[in-house]
């Protein structure tokens, strides 16, 4: 650039002074690709405090779709627990089945 007082040299020493520009390598770096999930089925034993305080639990359900996927939601209005499962379709069969599966765990 003509007639600009600043000089590459300039800039160099601004990078030594200040380090590099964090919004912008924000902005720019990726984080990699995901680590693979292992899944974990080792079930615990609920502690019996917990079993004497909780032992009537309301389970609301609903079906809900994320990209054209059926969703089966689920929260227990006393404890607050909420899960996710997918389902190939709404059929009875089908919604029965994940809400025994829940049950049973």
């Amino acid at each position: 650039m003509h007639n600009c007082p600043i000089t590459i040299d300039d800039a160099r020493q601004a990078v030594a002074i200040y380090g590099q520009d964090i919004p912008k390598l924000k902005g720019t770096t990726t984080v990699g690709p995901p680590v693979a999930h292992i899944p974990d089925h080792n079930l615990l034993a609920v502690p019996g405090s917990i079993l004497l305080h909780n032992s009537s639990v309301t389970l609301a359900s609903d079906v809900d779709y994320v990209n054209k996927i059926p969703l089966l939601l689920t929260k227990s209005r006393n404890i607050g627990w909420c899960t996710i499962a997918p389902v190939p379709n709404r059929k009875k069969t089908n919604i029965l089945k994940e809400l025994n599966c829940l049950i049973t765990i």
